[in-house]
């Protein structure tokens, strides 16, 4: 590939710890609206996170119809997943390190809504040039909106990010990709995926990186 000169970050799972929030909040909000919840962390991130949470309230007896419950639940699970999510411990340091380097970019499936406030609360927006939200991966359109916004060669870009959709997104692109095991995804999803190597560790990541700098 040719010498780095863009990152593009996937959010969820790769740059946040979001499961493990929304995990928190959703057993608050069940317990906040007298319902019981007793899955385990790794029972939900396997299979209830991203899935509509008020279709999982309703199979506990809340009524979808009671408008009040369903704005409480909302606001409540949105103001507790914003401050219940914090970096992975090492990447805040990374993408301090990178954009002294190369362009930044945040290529994201995630709500605007909640994704743009935890940015804010962990004031890591100011680091990323481009921030995409909602892109539809694996979708390639907010590849292609940040590589021409921030006017890089894609052949000098990489995606990195927790799920197959992401390797899957940066292959239609036309861009490189790196996995990590820290977020949602077995890392055997990636095996099938064209990639640069998936990081064990944000140690793994900064290493492989930085090595396609030269």
């Amino acid at each position: 590939m040719k010498k780095l000169e863009c990152v593009l970050f996937d959010a969820d799972g790769t740059i946040f710890d979001t499961a493990r929030a929304y995990y928190t909040t959703l057993i608050n909000s069940y317990k906040k609206l007298g319902y019981n919840e007793d899955a385990s962390f790794e029972f939900f991130k396997k299979k209830l996170v991203n899935k509509n949470y008020f279709e999982l309230l309703s199979k506990k007896g809340l009524n979808l119809g009671n408008k009040k419950d369903i704005e409480e639940f909302q606001n409540y699970f949105e103001k507790s997943a914003v401050e219940e999510t914090q970096p992975f411990k090492g990447i805040e340091e990374l993408i301090k390190k990178l954009y002294n380097n190369v362009k930044l970019g945040i290529v994201s499936n995630a709500d605007f809504e909640i994704m743009s406030k935890i940015l804010s609360k962990t004031n890591l927006e100011k680091y990323f040039s481009t921030i995409i939200y909602e892109s539809e991966k694996p979708g390639i359109s907010g590849v292609n909106m940040s590589v021409d916004l921030l006017s890089v060669p894609k052949n000098g870009t990489v995606l990195i990010g927790d799920e197959k959709i992401d390797a899957i997104c940066a292959a239609n692109a036309g861009i490189n990709f790196i996995g990590v095991s820290w977020g949602y995804s077995d890392i055997k999803e990636f095996e099938r995926y064209k990639k640069i190597g998936i990081a064990k560790n944000v140690g793994e990541l900064e290493s492989m990186i930085f090595s396609l700098m030269h």
